[in-house]
């Protein structure tokens, strides 16, 4: 069972890291990630702490088959500790078993959304992958969780959904998380107690004013039109996100 937030408010598992960054800037910021994950969530995940080894040469982080547990991490990658964050947040989504856990739309979009809000200078990064689901005709993956998990359009449609229920209907990332459900669109309903089926019409609806004359979806650099200039409302103590 996971354990319940409430129960480690005094002390939560805090990584452990190990090799090259033992106290450096990549160990500060995954251990700032984590304390927001454990409040997003509300709840640590079995096993924890976490053992991260920073090592020179080992690319972009990955954990061993069947060790969720035990991360890998560069420590001369730019965007390791984003890397990293993404890699938490599917343990986290599996622990919470609510609709966000496995290979699924919903799980890959969340795993994406988060580590974005985290660390936004991963937003550019990510662009390609809307811009791809727009392109092919923002095709309806809302209403569906049995896309592909290597599908980038699905990827694209769901990292977008995300950030306009955080960003553009203002929900915070906890009341995200824990309206986890069968598809985007459950997710939708159970926030807003609209129909699920309202869920697509409606988010294509929000996309309007950023489309131009020749139908082409027009997003800001960091990719999300919602996004005001200001810090994120997460719930944590740490200003996580710039």
């Amino acid at each position: 069972m996971p354990t319940l937030l409430h129960h480690q408010k005094q002390g939560s598992h805090f990584p452990r890291i190990l090799g090259w960054d033992v106290s450096g800037s990549i160990a500060h910021t995954i251990t700032a990630d984590y304390r927001c994950l454990v409040d997003i969530f509300g709840l640590e995940p079995p096993g924890v702490p976490f053992t991260v080894y920073v090592e020179p040469g080992v690319g972009s982080t990955y954990h061993r088959r069947g060790d969720t547990t035990t991360f890998f991490v560069g420590a001369e990658g730019r965007y390791s500790a984003s890397f990293t964050a993404a890699v938490m947040v599917e343990v986290f989504a599996a622990a919470a078993a609510n609709g966000w856990e496995g290979d699924t739309t919903n799980s890959v979009a969340l795993t994406h959304a988060l580590a974005v809000a985290l660390h936004p200078e991963l937003g550019p990064l990510l662009q390609w992958l809307v811009h791809g689901w727009w392109s092919h005709g923002a095709v309806d993956y809302l209403s569906t969780n049995r896309a592909d998990a290597r599908d980038p359009d699905a990827t694209g449609c769901g990292l977008l959904f995300l950030s306009y229920l955080h960003d553009g209907l203002g929900w915070l990332w906890p009341a995200i998380v824990r309206a986890g459900g069968t598809t985007l669109a459950v997710t939708y309903a159970t926030l807003t107690g609209e129909n699920a089926g309202h869920a697509y019409p409606v988010f294509m609806e929000a996309l309007r004013p950023f489309v131009d004359m020749a139908g082409v979806l027009v997003l800001p650099e960091h990719g999300n039109p919602w996004r005001a200039e200001r810090a994120a409302d997460l719930p944590c103590a740490d200003p996580c996100v710039s």
